[in-house]
């Protein structure tokens, strides 16, 4: 099975803004058979945080600094591809920009999704992105795509899935 490896900010968001694209994502994803891998899953523990911080947590070893980035970094190593979310980020994510990093450096292929006025528009990610993209739709498209995952469904059942995620997605 495919692997896609879902990326993005995560310190300072609430656990429902760090969680709902990743479950839509997943969702659609599995409908094409592309396992997605979530930074946050097996993480319903941090539910109950008000802010996400970026120092981890150390109540749970995959919530600690250590289980973070262990996780993270084989995710990323272990995976096809990488979907890079960074819609409507205010500040920049060291952590996506680690990411970012590591999938580059074991050649992993990184779609982003990257709107205008954004603090990651910058030559690195434009540089080290296969493609930059300005909707979730069209990086989704382009991840099966490249999985080569796309006669999974048949054609009216990829629109109506893309259009749940373009209708349905707040950042």
């Amino acid at each position: 099975m495919k692997t896609v490896y879902l990326a993005g900010p995560i310190s300072g968001l609430i656990y429902a803004e760090a969680t709902e694209w990743l479950d839509k994502a997943k969702t659609i994803f599995a409908e094409y058979d592309i396992h997605a891998k979530s930074p946050m899953r097996d993480k319903s523990h941090l539910a109950k945080e008000t802010i996400l911080t970026p120092h981890g947590y150390e109540v749970k070893p995959m919530s600690s600094q250590k289980g973070i980035i262990t996780r993270d970094r084989n995710d990323v190593r272990t995976s096809d591809i990488v979907l890079m979310n960074l819609l409507n980020t205010t500040s920049v994510s060291i952590g996506s920009m680690v990411e970012i990093g590591w999938a580059d450096a074991y050649r992993i292929p990184i779609v982003t999704v990257l709107n205008t006025s954004n603090p990651h528009d910058h030559a690195f990610i434009h540089g080290l992105s296969g493609f930059v993209v300005p909707t979730m739709e069209e990086a989704i498209e382009i991840v099966i795509s490249l999985l080569d995952a796309s006669n999974v469904v048949t054609e009216g059942r990829r629109k109506d899935r893309l259009d749940y995620m373009k209708y349905n997605y707040t950042p």
